[in-house]
């Protein structure tokens, strides 16, 4: 019966999300295509009965342990485009005040290269957040007051100690998603070893 059930809503899905269009043209690429289905996806809300979504999209490539100027530079203007698409999308459906983009990554690189003119796994990286409702313009958190070998924040080869945690981004971002305060413990289960004014303003 649970499969039968779940059968149905998928074919439900899929015929729905047939029916829908996008306003802009989005890159041919696995991310924008994962972003455009998200469009989609946030415009059939109606349909599927929710006013509440969370969608996952990943993109790869970033391990680039050997010519990573070159990796990057395809790799950023792809990121670039795919989010200009899907943000240019939801402000044509009048919905970008209320739809919150976040890219996260495991880990970072080092500063330093490698042999092979890459870079190798690090700590402390960068988020990126984007949305109607999202403070942006700005860079926050705390810039390291040096890069060389020896710096304070430098375990090695430019592998830097972050200075924000994930809750740092995460809980005002649960608390934007309507997170209970109750459950804010579960959600980040770190927070209690922080301070108030470790936590980004939403």
């Amino acid at each position: 019966d649970a499969l039968v059930k779940s059968l149905s809503h998928n074919q439900i899905l899929y015929d729905n999300l047939e029916g829908k269009t996008t306003s802009v043209t989005f890159p041919d690429t696995h991310l924008g295509r994962q972003l455009k289905i998200v469009a989609k996806m946030i415009n059939s809300r109606m349909e599927r009965g929710t006013d509440a979504d969370l969608f996952y999209c990943s993109t790869g490539g970033w391990d680039t342990h050997s010519q990573a100027l070159v990796n990057q530079e395809n790799l950023f203007a792809n990121v670039d485009a795919s989010f200009k698409a899907f943000a240019d999308e939801m402000k044509v459906a009048n919905v970008w005040d209320s739809v919150t983009l976040i890219q996260v990554s495991d880990f970072a690189r080092t500063l330093t290269q490698n042999g092979g003119l890459g870079s190798d796994h690090a700590w402390g990286g960068n988020y990126i957040m984007m949305g109607g409702g999202v403070k942006g313009g700005q860079i926050v958190g705390t810039y390291p007051k040096g890069l060389k070998e020896g710096s304070p924040l430098n375990i090695g080869r430019g592998r830097m100690i972050p200075t924000n945690s994930w809750e740092a981004v995460f809980l005002p971002l649960a608390e934007w998603a309507g997170v209970d305060e109750a459950d804010f413990g579960y959600v980040c289960p770190n927070k209690s070893n922080f301070k108030a004014n470790h936590f980004f303003d939403r």
